[in-house]
């Protein structure tokens, strides 16, 4: 009987039955047993196929999660606006009124970043003196590591003298708790206008800004609000809204948005700095190292549209820049009246649209593409809808987010109502980090004031999640692999890493699924199951052998059991020694064997020295065999961990492509599990 158990189906299980309240507890591992959900469900949602240009594979599970949170890790206790991602998608920023911490004294609406590893709040709109500021701070932007935070605010004491009476540009220095101004006048004054947008860039040496002041450089002269690059180190300001031959524009620029470098900065204008669209607004790049203004919104071969442009983002790399235009030209085949979402390839000199719905089609009449990010490469680009945009998708008319998958031209809604705590809510403050593994939106409320609903939530990346504090996190990290709790050293240990950035809580993971405590039980059937049949176990069938295995049957046995098993027959037929020999081979060691290796093993089971359950232990608990069975006896280890059940379909096609590949390891599995649906789910 035992030797049918490898070829049980895959099947949900029988779900638990529980009698009377729910109660909340940490699942724990049963010394000499395998505790396994049983409730069916997607471990991840949507597989986001290998970026172009051989990028690297980044994924999504579009799972929100609460953000915008206090130090004690509930909800903020009040309306919540304008958030933003660092590049490594660890900080998030928003703004706020509401006190999450006792400095905040001021009543204003503040600047306020959330380290989604370490589960800590900070307020970063204050003076240099860390004080409260008088008056309010808004639009955060963040350098990718998070040290640098720039925000507006008219306040007239963030820095001694700043008696300015209009909103100006402030950087934050996290690490030195420092505050500088960010747009002075030239020769230190202050500005005679007020700024209105402000974006550090990703390296954290320089801003972009926009004002119509006439003192932010020397001979200013046109009246007009302009695009102006502020190097904090060398204490310069430049001026980016030229034109082509470097002089001085005559119409209005708006949005500004820098590369990381602070290289590249593209911005719309409304008159002719390169060539465009007359009497309209264009989208231009400046390349400062060149001193070069290059028209964006054009054709593939160069045309021009039959509308103007607005709105633009531009990597960080500053290779790729998304806009907005109503132009029916710039691809082939757009035929709706809607304001689209282009992307241009500044290297290969390409246009393409990529706010399309997820399917042949384009975006339905009435629909307009708002507030674009895009990540590093250009792999994944995020769009905002405003009425009904994607067909088959969006029923409704409200703001709406969308990510776009170039590579596989998938687009998913993140916004579903199952995704978000009011299906009627409208989305604003999109963003997205260099990576494209995590978004950041703002939800608020439609027709209701309940302030649950104005919230930051982010999808993807790393996060302490469900768990209030980054401690708990580790505590239960260690309970899924360990089956006890983490002591206080390795509590403190683990977060001096992660808030110093040395790791995070996936790295964690990934370091306790090869502890010996937790693999030296597991490991060796998981890797049978794959030499013999090379599928993950099935729930069932694991969890038999498993016990068998841990209340002491030799693997060994185990193994003869599988060689005699059905599904082994059904699937190799009845196979001789020598045929054998060559299936673990290649099983095992993925390659055909050598002719000594060959005739040393058959030769050992023609003479009966040696049953075919030991040979094969002997290939898959070689140094080679652990090696090469690494991949798939990772993910089940860690699946069974931290989603207490054998890798599902769903997850497995997930995972197991780019592990297999050599493309990602144990952390980026640990990232993927932790930012799962079944992972939260195992939380209620």
């Amino acid at each position: 009987m035992e030797a049918n158990h490898p070829t049980t189906p895959t099947s949900p299980g029988r779900p638990s039955r529980r009698r009377g309240p729910a109660r909340r507890r940490p699942p724990r591992l049963v010394a000499g047993a395998l505790a396994l959900a049983t409730a069916a469900s997607s471990a991840l949602v949507l597989s986001a196929p290998s970026s172009p240009a051989g990028a690297a594979e980044f994924y999504l599970s579009f799972v929100p999660r609460l953000a915008s949170r206090t130090n004690a890790g509930a909800a903020v206790p009040g309306y919540v606006d304008e958030v933003a991602l660092s590049g490594n998608g660890r900080f998030l920023a928003f703004v706020t009124k509401a006190a999450l911490v006792p400095e905040d004294t001021n009543g204003k609406r503040d600047v306020y970043v959330r380290d989604r590893w370490a589960a800590v709040t900070e307020l970063v709109s204050m003076t240099d003196a860390e004080q409260p500021l008088n008056a309010d701070s808004v639009a955060p932007t963040l350098s990718d590591d998070g040290r640098y935070v720039s925000f507006l605010t008219d306040a007239s004491n963030a820095i001694a003298g700043d008696d300015l009476g209009h909103v100006d540009a402030f950087v934050r220095d996290r690490y030195a708790g420092t505050t500088l101004r960010a747009a002075p006048g030239t020769g230190g004054a202050l500005l005679n206008a007020g700024v209105v947008l402000a974006q550090v860039a990703g390296g954290g040496r320089y801003v972009v800004f926009q004002t119509s002041a006439s003192n932010a450089v020397a001979n200013d002269t046109n009246g007009n609000p302009d695009a102006f690059v502020r190097d904090l180190q060398a204490n310069t300001t430049e001026r980016v809204s030229l034109t082509a031959v470097d002089g001085q524009a005559s119409g209005l620029t708006s949005n500004p948005t820098i590369s990381d470098d602070g290289r590249y900065v593209a911005f719309d204008h409304n008159s002719l700095l390169a060539g465009g669209v007359i009497g309209t607004y264009n989208v231009y790049v400046r390349d400062r190292t060149a001193g070069t203004t290059t028209l964006v919104n054009v054709t593939s071969d160069e045309t021009l549209p039959d509308a103007g442009a607005a709105s633009p983002t531009i990597s960080g790399n500053g290779r790729y820049v998304v806009f907005t235009s109503s132009a029916t030209n710039l691809v082939p085949g757009d035929t709706n009246p809607s304001v689209d979402a282009f992307l241009r390839d500044l290297v290969a000199g390409t246009t393409e649209r990529v706010s399309l719905p997820d399917g042949p089609g384009e975006m339905e009449a009435g629909g307009a593409s708002v507030r674009l990010g895009v990540d590093d490469d250009a792999s994944h680009i995020l769009f905002q809808t405003i009425g009904k945009a994607t067909a088959g998708s969006d029923a409704g008319n409200d703001p709406d987010i969308f990510l776009r998958v170039r590579s596989s031209g998938r687009t998913s809604r993140i916004t579903t109502s199952s995704l978000v705590p009011d299906p009627a809510a409208n989305t604003f403050f999109a963003a997205i980090d260099d990576t494209g593994s995590s978004v950041a939106f703002r939800i608020t409320p439609k027709m209701t004031s309940d302030a649950a609903f104005d919230q930051a939530y982010v999808v993807g990346g790393v996060t302490t999640g469900v768990f209030p504090s980054l401690d708990q996190q580790t505590d239960q990290l260690y309970v899924d692999f360990l089956g006890r709790s983490a002591t206080s050293a390795e509590k403190a240990a683990w977060s001096t890493k992660v808030t110093t950035g040395a790791a995070d809580t996936a790295t964690l993971a990934a370091q306790l699924a090869a502890d010996p405590a937790y693999t030296a039980s597991r490991a060796p059937l998981i890797r049978l199951y794959w030499a013999f049949f090379l599928r993950r176990p099935d729930p069932s069938g694991l969890t038999y052998w498993l016990g068998r295995y841990q209340a002491g049957q030799s693997l060994t046995k185990i193994a003869q059991s599988f060689a005699s098993s059905s599904e082994f027959k059904n699937r190799y037929g009845n196979v001789s020694n020598n045929a054998y020999v060559k299936l673990v081979y290649q099983n095992v060691f993925e390659r055909q064997p050598d002719a000594g290796g060959l005739a040393y093993w058959t030769g050992k089971l023609d003479r009966k020295e040696i049953s075919r359950g030991a040979v094969i232990v002997q290939f898959s608990e070689s140094s080679e065999g652990k090696r090469r069975l690494a991949g798939p006896t990772t993910i089940t280890l860690m699946t069974l961990a931290m989603l207490r059940k054998v890798p599902d379909a769903a997850t497995w096609n997930l995972l197991y492509p780019a592990v297999d590949a050599g493309e990602k390891q144990a952390g980026w599995i640990g990232r993927q599990l932790l930012a799962s649906a079944a992972y939260d789910a195992r939380f209620p």
